[in-house]
């Protein structure tokens, strides 16, 4: 095992890739249920599920019911009205669910070969033991083992790696379900998952823990109330989470509970990159303040056609980025409406049948530049993505430093233009993202 003071050495080099640091890496975890899980992959997200349970395609993390135990001790000593014997009783049901959950995970675990994997959580230090005796056993299966520390002071017992496989903390967002207690203060310059919680609750731990990686499905479940995330506030009863028919979308007819999931993994993406609008595919009333922002680009763009961009919305391929009335007046002195939105940014693009997006046109308002609109809108672009931008224009530095690749050039018909890739990378040692944003 590797002591605590190279463990905090060894940290701050997992953290990084190339001398860079690490961009968090966003997992949907959730068994069952393919048609989210390939939503969720398509926006670059890393796939992760509760074992055992139904998985689809390669497993980057796998969790434990830790409360399974609890419900099944709960449900085997309610009947009892000895208050000692129902406590007798609880206990050993208790010590059995757990030991059958040990069986059953690391069964799975030793099937599914996640690359990262949690043990039981560490909830008081009578249990540290048994938390080792599952680390080590796990440790087998997989490439990093993460332990959920819930009690002060356990963190400074964790070793940094076990068995050679490296140790990762998990923090348990505080809920209805519990969490930890732990301060943030004991997991400073360690590696952290942050497990569980809302989007909007993540991305504020998030600024003191530093994770390397998040996971979660609170996305999902809203998603069955057709509710989208935003972390930008809307003009809604519930200002992050929007029903559909509470947007500019509306009411649908069908699949409204993929639709929103599809939403919010785009917003989600969108907030890990510090943009602070609303994404949504776009509408026929958008296209005035659309043309409006692509007439500030004449040069760069040329003419943006109005019957394409219908096609375009037709099809799902018409990103816009939005305040709403509320919002807005802290940005701009345009009159509009308070029960309006502003566009302020828009991206258009081709899924095209190479498996590839084109991006054809992005633009962000004049007004909106340096916000990190354009790193959000590119973010609800499925990967692959390819662009042409023309070889003057300081969009190519964007680009690059949203980790596409220049491949080439192209004579183009009037000008010279820089050929840009982004695609999808393998995993990589140190649980480093699936894609790059």
């Amino acid at each position: 095992m590797v002591g605590r003071d190279e463990y905090m050495a060894s940290a701050l080099e997992s953290a990084r890739v190339d001398g860079q640091a690490a961009v968090t890496e966003l997992i949907y975890c959730a068994a069952g249920g393919a048609r989210f899980e390939a939503i969720a992959r398509k926006y670059g997200f890393s796939y992760g599920a509760q074992l055992p349970g139904t998985t689809y395609g390669s497993l980057r993390f796998a969790d434990q019911a830790y409360d399974k135990p609890r419900k099944q001790a709960k449900k085997a000593s309610d009947h009892i009205s000895d208050p000692k014997k129902c406590a007798r009783a609880y206990a050993s049901a208790y010590r059995k669910a757990v030991e059958d959950l040990r069986v059953a995970y690391m069964r799975a675990l030793a099937e599914k070969r996640p690359y990262m994997a949690t043990v039981l959580d560490l909830e008081h230090e009578d249990q540290f033991e048994d938390v080792m005796s599952w680390a080590d056993e796990a440790s087998r299966f997989v490439s990093e083992i993460i332990i959920i520390p819930k009690y002060n002071g356990a963190i400074a017992r964790l070793p940094g790696a076990i068995n050679g496989k490296s140790v990762r903390l998990g923090f348990s967002e505080p809920t209805t379900y519990g969490g930890t207690t732990v301060p943030y203060a004991e997991f400073a310059g360690l590696p952290v998952h942050i497990l569980g919680g809302s989007p909007k609750a993540q991305h504020r731990a998030a600024q003191h823990l530093k994770p390397l990686s998040v996971d979660g499905n609170y996305a999902m479940k809203m998603a069955q109330y057709n509710q989208f995330f935003t972390s930008s506030p809307v003009r809604a009863k519930n200002k992050h989470w929007p029903r559909l028919n509470e947007s500019a979308i509306g009411r649908i007819d069908g699949d409204a509970n993929y639709l929103s999931f599809e939403l919010s993994c785009m917003n989600i993406r969108a907030m890990w990159l510090d943009c602070c609008a609303t994404l949504r595919f776009a509408v026929e009333r958008d296209i005035p303040q659309i043309t409006k922002i692509a007439h500030q680009y004449r040069n760069e763009l040329g003419y943006v056609n109005a019957a394409a961009l219908r096609v375009s919305i037709a099809r799902r391929s018409l990103v816009v980025a939005s305040h709403s009335g509320e919002v807005q007046r802290e940005y701009t002195d345009t009159l509009v409406s308070p029960n309006s939105e502003l566009i302020i940014g828009f991206c258009n693009y081709r899924a095209c049948l190479d498996g590839w997006q084109t991006v054809y046109e992005i633009a962000v308002h004049r007004d909106h530049k340096g916000s990190h609109i354009g790193a959000g809108l590119l973010a609800a672009v499925p990967n692959p993505i390819r662009l042409k931008c023309t070889i003057d224009n300081p969009a190519n530095a964007f680009y690059e430093a949203m980790g596409f690749r220049h491949v080439g050039k192209d004579k183009g018909k009037k000008r010279e233009l820089n050929m840009w890739h982004r695609g999808f990378l393998p995993p990589a040692e140190g649980s480093m993202p699936l894609s790059v944003f």
